[in-house]
């Protein structure tokens, strides 16, 4: 009467004369004959992610309210490959071409992780790179919501985004301050807390 040793080891000669090792077999995978290429396991990769829709035109308002009062700078062209991406969100640069930028970063809900947004304002003047320290102090709305960006539909990505954005004590930061010793950018002190009402839209 054969054994369980000996159908193990029948399993693992069959195994070698298919051309699996021992390791394949306890890996799982499949048997291939060295001899017919075609019959190899695929071990190729999948595509890179292309962009589901570039974003080419649209604008953004800030309005920025401080104890001197509200300043106003209008965004009036998109900035580097914004886009709605397949697989990555949502990615989109403002800037009026003279010096400031926003950006909004847009994640879809995922198991576990809840739909996100994220945006950051830098102004660029002269030798000066400001760029606001902690953005977690906005609460953004985005219209569509941030679930229609990684594999958002055709007809959803044509129409692009839009949104609101509401911040309460923000501060600026010097942008290089981040590479200091803690990591994280430092609040310059001579400047003043601000709120910011922020509106966007592109397409």
């Amino acid at each position: 009467m054969l054994g369980l040793p000996h159908f193990v080891g029948a399993g693992l000669l069959a195994a070698g004369l298919t051309g699996c090792t021992l390791l394949d077999v306890l890996l799982g995978v499949p048997p291939f004959d060295p001899n017919d290429p075609s019959s190899f396991p695929d071990f190729s990769f999948p595509p890179l992610p292309t962009a589901a829709s570039p974003l080419t035109e649209g604008g953004a308002t800030l309005e920025l309210i401080d104890v001197a009062g509200t300043q106003t700078i209008v965004l009036d062209r998109l900035a580097g490959d914004s886009a709605i991406e397949a697989d990555y969100g949502t990615r989109v640069v403002w800037t009026n071409g003279a010096g400031w930028f926003l950006t909004i970063y847009s994640y879809t809900d995922e198991p576990g992780l809840p739909a996100s947004a994220y945006l950051t304002v830098d102004h660029v003047a002269g030798d000066q790179h400001r760029i606001v320290v902690d953005p977690s102090r906005c609460v953004t709305t985005l219209d569509p919501t941030p679930s229609a960006g990684p594999g958002a539909s055709a007809a959803t990505a044509a129409a692009g985004i839009s949104g609101t954005s509401t911040c309460r004590g923000l501060r600026w930061a010097d942008f290089f301050s981040g590479y200091s010793t803690t990591g994280f950018p430092e609040p310059l002190p001579d400047l003043p807390a601000f709120d910011a009402e922020i509106t966007f839209e592109a397409h």
